[in-house]
This record gives C-alpha cells, structure tokens and sequence, in this order.
C-alpha cells in the first residue's frame, strides 16, 4: 500500500485538494444559507472551480514538492494562488452571470 501511494503522491494530493475545494465551497453555502436549486448547474460551477484552482496550483508548481519539504515561500505561493482563483472564478462569475458562484461565496470558501 505505502508503494502504490509513494507512487501517486501528486494523483493523492490533487484528489485531496479537489475534496477539499468541494467541501469549502459546499460549507460555504451553508453558512451563507445558499441552497443548491439546480444541481447540474451546481456541478458545472464546481467543475470550473476546481479547474481553476488546479490551473494555479499547477502553475506555481505547488504539487512538485512533498509538504515536508515545504518552506515559507511555498505558503506564499499557496496564498497567491488561492486569490489569483477567487478573482478568476469572480471574473468568470462577472462574464457568465453564474447562479452560484458569487464573490461572497468564493472568498469565504
């Protein structure tokens, strides 16, 4: 077990990542009392937000190192990323008048 995951430690952390995207934003609704009325829209939202948010995490080459590893300059990294995300997503939300995704949403998720 502990090859198959030395293996496919980004494939794990970007799955990671993704579960934890999902539930951010689905908390999120919850404490903004949103509720999800079209569930295929819902999912498409979330789908083009995990996409973004991995864009950028590829981008800053955040799953090239391991979490030990990790020095300040990769939280920087981390924290870029994430607003570089929100105001992707935001912009987005701007253009195509998304049912969930508000700037609200995104910022506390």
């Amino acid at each position: 077990m502990q090859d198959l995951i030395k293996k496919n430690k980004n494939v794990l952390l970007i799955l990671i990542d993704i579960i934890v995207i999902i539930l951010g934003y689905i908390v999120s609704m919850q404490f903004l009392d949103i509720s999800i009325k079209n569930t295929k829209t819902f999912i498409i939202e979330i789908v083009m937000v995990i996409f973004v948010y991995e864009v950028y995490l590829n981008i800053f080459q955040m799953y090239r190192n391991m979490l030990r590893y990790e020095v300040g300059k990769d939280y920087i990294k981390y924290i870029i990323s994430a607003f570089l995300s929100i105001i992707t997503i935001t912009a987005c939300n701007q253009i195509f008048k998304l049912e969930y995704l508000n700037f609200k949403l995104n910022t506390l998720s």
